[in-house]
């Protein structure tokens, strides 16, 4: 996408979360959700995501979310089968993107400024700056539970910006949806778009950026 370095160090590199530093839900977890709920196929993907925004975006809790999912599908979720829906969803977004997740690492080291962008409902959120150390090694940290913004948004950019304490020029942000790609830029932002490894590691080339780590076996 655009190409304007402003000066001779590298960037300042903010990453989305799901769809690169993790994997997408895989099919397992999604059917062990649909089976849960007692509902498969595009009813409960509309349900689960028409009411998505609002709950990533912390204004609604995460039973009344589950409520409003099974209010929309005709059925009633109680407070156990809430519990182990948001397990199974928690879990479901925690499936790594191994190359990406060492290349973060990598920026760490180096002394490169970093940054977690990502719209995240807070139960995820909790779980995954409990779990993953790279996480609270990041200079910064924007979710989208805790700021009541969520991508394409303007506000959450900003968010990010001001707490990592760069100017957009200076940073590149990482995301697998072009949507939120465009918002970047249309703010300043470096976009880059991540689809699958190699491609990604082509997009990296004159920015200064240690390069992606070569891992055997890794994912995408």
């Amino acid at each position: 996408m655009s190409e304007r370095p402003t000066t001779n160090d590298p960037p300042a590199v903010i990453f989305d979360y799901a769809g690169v530093l993790s994997l997408h839900q895989p099919a397992a977890d999604w059917q062990r959700l649909e089976s849960l709920a007692g509902v498969v196929g595009e009813a409960f993907y509309d349900a689960y995501w028409g009411h998505r925004e609002p709950y990533d975006q912390g204004r609604l809790e995460t039973s009344a979310y589950w409520r409003r999912v099974a209010s929309q599908l005709g059925v009633t979720f109680g407070a156990e089968r809430i519990a182990t829906l948001t397990e199974i969803d928690t879990a479901s977004w925690v499936h790594m993107n191994d190359t990406m997740v060492a290349w973060l690492e990598s920026l760490q080291a180096a002394g490169v400024r970093t940054a977690i962008l990502s719209n995240m409902g807070v139960d995820l959120r909790r779980h995954v700056a409990e779990a993953f150390p790279w996480v609270a090694r990041c200079d910064h940290r924007t979710f989208s539970c805790d700021v009541g913004a969520a991508k394409p948004e303007p506000a959450i950019y900003h968010h990010c910006l001001r707490g990592l304490g760069v100017d957009a020029a200076d940073a590149v942000f990482i995301d697998d949806r072009p949507p939120n790609l465009e918002a970047s830029e249309a703010l300043g932002l470096r976009g880059i778009l991540f689809d699958e490894v190699e491609a990604f590691a082509a997009r990296l080339e004159g920015l200064g950026l240690p390069p992606l780590p070569v891992l055997v076996g890794a994912q995408r």
